[in-house]
């Protein structure tokens, strides 16, 4: 073979095409002369008029002695060996003895390996006339499959990934003292609690649970909720969204008509969504599980009325999103796992379709006996991921030293709270929509003189003035005029009232029976609501 541009003579045709591809692949204008006198534009073309006319000229011979010698080459350039075997079997022996040499670094393990994958595809392109695009679809399958072994951990790459969480969290402890400073809190968390009735569960302290519970059962024990829930915000500019994570708590010893408010709802942190699967939720809520501990343990005092008072208290329950939900708890987010329900001790082999089946729940103890056995196969891969698909679990509750996991952990059915906000600075999300809700509180929790706010929880009772019918009206007077039992002289009328975190609106129908599940229940339909400034009445048809 001869290359008219370098003017060289090539002995085999493999070393005529490596020539070619390292020294004139750049030119479009190349020549490629055959020995017998062809002229070709292509080393493909080449290749196939070699195959089909030139056989009989023992080309595999040359291409393999060719292919021997780059190979022998190779490995003496990179490695050190001792030449013990004889002469034909010298260039296996040489292979394997530098692939098993242990004294080799890693980097320069993975220059080997990367000639040895060169050399295999460059081998395949020249020796067996293999196309460019399988040539492309090996290099990229073989990606895909170290891709594979190295995300299993089956090579010696080994390299640790770097994430930054930003996150912002307001003190509980403080927040908890000025919530409870409020007159509205002192008056409820110091009331007189209805007697229980079975027939209708008014409030938390009717259930079960906090009935029978050895410090929940006591009114003045504060009993804390803790929520979350998944925020979207969107920059306008950009459109790009950012997933957010709030935490907030709730005191269920507030009356359930002031703490339906949002601004009974006091901020815990806020963080990117994200960042849950690094394992921040540890970070993000450690300030609040160290004041769980102090307000269970010590209490906590505060100043009423120049009296220091001291509450003391726990976590009653968590509700939430069901991620966030899942990963404060230590669960699996998917239903794939052999124990696929956190309450229910069954297995997904077992479950019955009817839905009144009364499935046993999960015990504590078995609930620690899994944490236990996670934590022993910590070491183990293998045993782990066995034991954490198997019990649908990927680690022990932040929370299983603060209460049961298994009887205050319940499935939430609603998480709306912080919908809706308008976002427009995203460098740090969490920072702004923090200081944002808690600037929001202090201007609710007090007065224009400083002095705290003695409607910060559920305003005033307040209505809309109804403006399609007016009070002076002829037939509206005639009825306020024979009703002698009116306890006040109306001054307006109204189309909504508000009162005690209720919304009455004309029109609406009301319960008007004085038991909660009577045998002939009476309703009516609100006409007209009278309103003097302070006194309202509900004109109501039967």
């Amino acid at each position: 073979m001869h290359c008219y541009m370098c003017k060289t003579d090539f002995k085999t045709l493999s070393a005529y095409v490596k020539h070619q591809h390292d020294l004139h692949n750049h030119n479009k204008h190349i020549k490629l002369i055959c020995s017998c006198g062809g002229s070709f534009s292509t080393l493909r073309s080449l290749q196939a008029h070699w195959s089909h006319f030139h056989k009989s000229e023992e080309l595999h011979e040359d291409i393999e002695n060719d292919k021997t010698e780059r190979r022998e080459a190779t490995v003496e350039k990179d490695y050190e060996y001792e030449d013990n075997a004889s002469e034909e079997h010298a260039e296996d022996d040489t292979f394997n003895s530098s692939s098993t040499n242990k004294d080799l670094s890693q980097e320069e393990q993975m220059k080997m390996f990367e000639k040895r994958i060169l050399y295999m595809v460059l081998t395949l392109q020249t020796a067996y006339y293999t196309s460019e695009a399988a040539a492309e679809f090996v290099v990229s399958s073989l990606m895909e499959l170290f891709l594979v072994v190295s995300t299993n951990k089956l090579t010696t790459t080994n390299k640790k990934e770097i994430k930054t969480a930003k996150y912002a969290y307001v003190p509980f402890i403080q927040s908890l003292k000025n919530y409870l400073e409020l007159p509205e809190v002192q008056a409820d968390t110091n009331r007189v609690l209805p007697a229980y009735d079975p027939n209708c569960i008014q409030d938390t302290h009717d259930g079960m649970f906090a009935r029978y519970h050895s410090k929940f059962s006591s009114s003045t024990y504060l009993k804390i909720e803790l929520n979350s829930d998944n925020l979207t915000v969107t920059n306008p500019i950009s459109h790009r969204a950012h997933s957010i994570f709030f935490f907030y708590w709730l005191l269920l010893n507030v009356a359930r008509e002031r703490r339906s408010r949002q601004s009974a709802k006091r901020l815990v942190d806020a963080c990117l969504k994200w960042a849950r699967k690094y394992g921040s939720l540890y970070h993000t809520m450690d300030d609040f599980l160290m004041g769980m501990h102090e307000l269970s343990t010590t209490g906590i005092t505060i100043s009423i009325n120049d009296t220091d008072v001291t509450y003391y208290g726990g976590l009653f329950l968590s509700l939430g999103d069901y991620s966030a939900h899942m990963s404060l708890n230590g669960f699996k987010e998917t239903v794939s796992a052999t124990h696929f329900c956190h309450l229910c001790d069954i297995q997904h082999n077992n479950l019955e379709a009817d839905i009144d089946y009364d499935f046993q729940s999960t015990a504590t103890d078995e609930y620690k006996r899994r944490c236990d056995d996670l934590d022993l196969a910590g070491d183990c891969n293998q045993s782990f991921d066995y034991l954490s698909k198997k019990y649908g679990m990927n680690n022990r509750s932040l929370f299983d030293e603060v209460y049961d996991v298994i009887r205050q952990c319940p499935f939430d059915v609603m998480h709306t709270l912080l919908e809706g906000n308008k976002v427009r600075n995203l460098k740090n999300p969490s920072l702004m929509l923090a200081r944002r809700h808690e600037l929001w509180l202090c201007v609710n929790d007090h007065c224009q003189d400083g002095s705290l706010s003695h409607a910060a929880l559920v305003d005033g009772p307040n209505g809309v003035v109804d403006n399609r019918e007016s009070i002076s009206d002829a037939r509206v007077q005639f009825i306020i005029a024979n009703l002698p039992t009116l306890p006040f002289k109306p001054m307006s009328m109204l189309k909504v009232f508000n009162s005690s975190g209720y919304k009455y609106s004309k029109y609406s129908i009301v319960n008007l029976s004085k038991e909660h599940f009577p045998v002939m229940p009476i309703v009516g339909k609100i006409k007209w609501i009278f309103y003097d400034g302070k006194n309202c009445a509900f004109i109501c048809n039967l």
